[in-house]
């Protein structure tokens, strides 16, 4: 099937920098020219991101560059890098750093088990209706409950902002469906004040209109006329003097209207750029109620095509969803409506909603992604976009120097070759691996500052910086009065940390620092440690070796992030570990099960101690140890009756499953412990859910924990 689509090659952000670099070349080659002509081609790479989809909406696996063929401007053009990839795979970013380097990477394998999508929700909360709100919620629960993988990691953002700190890059399921409960109305702040009332859109109408147009040359009014015709009989004015009215009413209407459109297009803008700091390829939901290109008020056009062509950049597809669902775009019920027998305002506002829909509907486009409109099931698309973006092939191609520097607008066509069946779809705009490097701006000379503010901003950053390798692990305990104790434990593998000669053996320093925040990004406890590290000589220092520091504090009940931080004193790296815990209530006595403690023992002895593992990556020939605790369990006659299942998931689906054991009374203790070891050697390599469950027989009520692992 072909599909042919407009794209415009950007081989270069600023023009200054290009046209710079090919007219210093042009006067190198009249000095150097030589009694024969040298003809002298300058190229540049353009790829682009490919998706083939079946007639079910399935990615169609297992194609080369042989199925595909690639015209620019009706010429064949040879594919000069082809891949497969998988999103979210170990690999991807391998292969993505390979196809800006215009060579295969050495191993492309990935396990689809094993993927670990990014999925960004950008809510527009500024063009939404109460009543939308309150579906968009439910979807979104349900996305988070039946759509998210195992691996995904998902965040739920605002254009207001509303959602605050919990606007966070996380695979926890409590704090996305805190983010979704905190969703709240936001009224449509344009306000007109004038009789009968005006849309946005007659504005809009009003505005575009060059001139008045007598009634003799105008069979047929339109809403500007309607409007001076209302506006005369309201004020008994003089036409000029109400067709000023109108224009200065319609346009005040439309200055309302963009600053709101500029603060909504702002924080997708500021997505879709942060979003460069994560690996791989991310698939951003846009949920907007729609709103207006307005190319005499504001630039959202131009803003647009600017994140379409960072979206490029950074590996964003984007999907526009509309949640007004099955709609004509007719007034909703308490909307103020003019009155019109004549019919003129329905007659001219039959564009409306496709007029709303146009800036989402050219974005969705120009990133590769599609529009779900017009449905009352978004949930179906929603996975159907997940589906298909699964995974995508990089194909890329060298486009000529001189064409580029004329930025003419090509087409491209990509087919498939030997009458192969399928839709083939990529973003209209291609991305220059060089452009990166030369639309980064010159940063000039940071301010001094010290190893503990460097480290701390780290930690404040947005996304986590993984150059050292971090790692965290939370456990929440009741001490003797049933107060929450929350222990972290800190890990840093000392082979990334840089090591010199001190009083004649090898030492790193290392700084760390951590910060618990509450659901409100309010700082409730924090800790700064130097630590020496002195590897010891008979051990190998390469997977096995760390740093490893605890920190205890207690926290009321509720919803915290604990953020650490650790930084190579010598090498300046630095690397940050984010982890969220659900702290319960003890006081209200429900069935609680504490969080679940992984250490690693050897699979030959069991009863040997246990090492710590916070990082829970395990050996495949070691066992994995797990300890818990049971909180609030009914009691009769002084006894309980709790039974616990134990389950290993891998892609939610279970791999392993122990039969319920009763667990024996403490007498001495308000909590029963749990525990046992798992040998790992029969499971295969990758990353796995341990997901308890306890059931109290007594009050027939169940709990659940769960934490994740990895078998290397």
């Amino acid at each position: 099937m072909r599909v042919r689509q407009p794209l415009i090659a950007m081989i270069a952000t600023g023009s200054a920098l290009f046209f710079g670099s090919y007219f210093t070349c042009a006067q190198d080659q009249q000095k150097d020219k030589a009694p024969e002509d040298v003809i002298r081609v300058f190229t540049d790479i353009v790829q682009t991101d490919v998706m083939v989809l079946d007639k079910q909406g399935h990615f169609v696996k297992g194609l080369t560059r042989g199925d595909f063929d690639l015209r620019v401007d009706g010429k064949s053009r040879p594919i000069e890098f082809f891949e497969q990839i998988n999103t979210g795979s170990a690999s991807e970013e391998a292969q993505l750093a390979a196809a800006r380097g215009m060579q295969s990477p050495a191993d492309a394998s990935s396990v689809d088990l094993d993927n670990g999508r990014t999925v960004l929700f950008y809510i527009d909360d500024l063009h939404l209706l109460p009543a939308d709100l309150v579906f968009l919620r439910k979807d979104l629960s349900r996305f988070i409950d039946d759509e998210m993988g195992q691996n995904d990691e998902v965040v739920i953002t605002s254009a207001s902002g509303q959602i605050g700190f919990l606007q966070q890059l996380t695979d926890n399921q409590a704090v996305l469906h805190a983010a979704i409960d905190r969703l709240k109305s936001i009224p449509y702040s344009v306000f007109d004040t004038g009789h009968p009332p005006m849309t946005e859109y007659h504005a809009l109408l009003i505005d575009r209109r060059p001139s008045t147009i007598s009634t003799a040359n105008m069979p047929i009014p339109d809403v500007f006329e309607y409007f001076i015709r209302q506006e005369m009989q309201e004020t008994q004015s003089p036409r000029e003097q109400a067709e000023l009215a109108v224009r200065n009413r319609a346009r005040m209407i439309l200055q309302q209207g963009q600053a709101i459109t500029r603060n909504t297009v702002a924080g997708l803008k500021s997505l879709v750029q942060t979003s460069s700091e994560l690996p791989g390829r991310k698939l951003v939901f846009f949920v907007s109620g729609g709103f207006f290109y307005d190319d005499r008020n504001a630039d959202t056009k131009a803003e647009l095509e600017r994140i379409s062509a960072d979206a490029a950049r950074y590996g964003v597809v984007i999907y526009s969803l509309d949640p007004r669902g099955l709609t004509t775009g007719a007034p909703q019920p308490g909307d103020a409506i003019a009155n019109d027998p004549s019919g003129v305002l329905d007659r001219e506002s039959k564009n409306e909603l496709w007029a709303s829909r146009e800036p989402m509907t050219t974005l969705a486009l120009g990133t590769g992604g599609r529009t779900i409109f017009d449905t009352n099931a978004p949930e179906e698309r929603l996975h159907q976009a997940l589906t298909e973006t699964s995974a995508y092939y990089i194909l890329a191609w060298r486009s000529d120097h001189d064409d580029a520097a004329q930025r003419k607008a090509h087409h491209v066509d990509i087919t498939l070759k030997n009458a192969r069946d399928g839709t083939v779809r990529w973003r209209q705009n291609s991305y220059d691996p060089t452009e990166t490097a030369r639309a980064r701006p010159a940063s000039g000379k940071p301010p001094p500052a010290t190893a503990a503010s460097k480290l701390a901003a780290a930690i404040t950053r947005i996304f986590p910086s993984r150059e050292l390798p971090v790692a965290v692990e939370l456990q929440y305990s009741a001490n003797g009065t049933r107060e929450s104790l929350l222990t972290i434990n800190v890990e840093v593998k000392i082979d990334a940390l840089s090591f010199s000669a001190a009083s004649g053996k090898d030492q790193a320093e290392v700084e760390l620092a951590g910060f618990v925040y509450n659901a409100q990004g309010k700082v409730g406890s924090n800790f700064q440690e130097h630590v020496s590290v002195t590897p010891v000589a008979t051990e190998p220092r390469e997977g096995g070796q760390g740093v490893f520091y605890r920190h205890r504090v207690a926290l009321a009940p509720g919803l915290y992030q604990v953020r650490v931080g650790a930084r190579d004193q010598q090498s300046g790296k630095i690397g940050i570990a984010n982890e969220w815990i659900e702290i319960p209530d003890l006081a209200t006595h429900k069935l609680t099960v504490s969080t679940i403690a992984l250490r690693q023992t050897m699979a030959t002895n069991a009863t040997a101690p246990s090492s710590p593992l916070v990082n829970h990556v395990f050996h495949r020939d070691a066992g994995l140890r797990f300890d818990g605790h049971i909180f609030n369990a009914t009691l009769a006659d002084s006894k309980s009756d709790v039974a616990v299942q134990l389950q290993v998931r891998r892609n939610r689906q279970p791999v392993l499953s122990t039969p319920l054991q009763r667990i024996p009374d403490n007498p001495s203790s308000s909590a029963l412990g749990f525990g046992g070891t798992l040998s790992l050697q029969h499971l295969p390599v990758g990353r796995y859910l341990l997901f308890v469950t306890v059931i109290d027989r007594l009050s027939k009520t169940s709990a659940s924990q769960q934490t994740r692992f990895e078998i290397h």
